[in-house]
């Protein structure tokens, strides 16, 4: 299979591995698109009594009720348009939800994905996944897997080891917090491609089909960047303090759907945060 610039340029971006001019600059924070579409959003309130969505949907329960995003095409011909700026226009995973759009919250609900990933420990210079890349690009070679969209990223923190007393293990007084890491993942479009299990000529990749999930999602758009995260998974929190039935059940996720050719107020992106219910509405 031949991968195109685009291509390559796609996953780089999303690495931080860019020209220097086309580095993020740390702004990213939601805009609103004004299109218009037939939802309400839930309010607060209402939120014990939503159904929740079927596998491959989603509901709208917070920000910009009239934010949306415009299915053009089908197959791996679809196309999503907001606000005739943010345009996605790679193929999404067979069932994934359409994506979120900028300013929006959903409550999505994702079917098992067949994922290509990298796992690896956030430096301190708080660069995550620029190990990941190359051996994730190389496996979607050797299988001869087309380039999807979005490419995923996810953050989960590890426990300082304890010693046998119980304290912090030696050499760890002065690192006294949990180590944040990072999981890089590749999407294949349909579950039944190639095979789950290590890449049999680069064991840090595995092929995992990952469980359905339940998330809390903000659109976003704006340089791909740590602060870009930080900014949408604050607004994440705050509509979760603002209701009792679902709670946080995983680290934070990134989806980026853009590559670096495009200015930074045409980047599409994802915050997201899985949840659980902890309480059901009463029939």
């Amino acid at each position: 299979m031949l991968y195109s610039v685009v291509s390559i340029a796609f996953a780089l971006s999303v690495m931080g591995i860019t020209e220097p001019a086309s580095r993020p600059s740390g702004s990213g924070a939601p805009s609103a698109a004004p299109d218009s579409m037939n939802a309400d959003v839930v309010a607060a309130g209402d939120v014990a009594m939503l159904v929740l969505p079927v596998s491959g949907a989603l509901v709208r329960v917070g920000g910009d009720a009239n934010a949306a995003a415009a299915r053009k095409g089908s197959g791996e011909s679809v196309r999503f348009v907001c606000a005739g700026v943010n345009e996605i226009d790679t193929a999404l995973p067979v069932g994934y939800p359409d994506p979120t759009p900028p300013g929006a919250i959903d409550l999505k609900n994702y079917p098992s994905v067949r994922r290509a990933v990298v796992e690896g420990e956030v430096k301190k210079n708080g660069d995550a996944g620029g190990d990941g890349f190359w051996p994730l690009f190389r496996h979607i070679q050797r299988r001869d897997i087309a380039m999807t969209s979005p490419v995923e990223m996810e953050y989960s923190a590890e426990e300082p080891k304890a010693s046998k007393e119980g304290g912090p293990a030696e050499g760890q007084a002065e690192k006294n917090q949990a180590t944040e890491r990072w999981t890089m993942a590749f999407l294949y479009r349909r579950a039944d491609q190639g095979a789950a299990g290590d890449d049999e000529a680069d064991k840090r990749v595995k092929v995992v089909d990952e469980p359905p999930l339940l998330v809390i999602s903000i659109g976003m758009k704006g340089n791909y960047s740590r602060e870009l995260i930080d900014d949408g998974e604050k607004q994440l929190e705050k509509w979760l303090a603002g209701q009792t039935r679902f709670v946080r059940a995983g680290g934070t996720r990134a989806l980026y759907y853009h590559g670096p050719s495009l200015r930074p107020w045409r980047k599409w992106a994802e915050v997201q945060i899985p949840v659980r219910e902890v309480a059901v509405p009463k029939d």
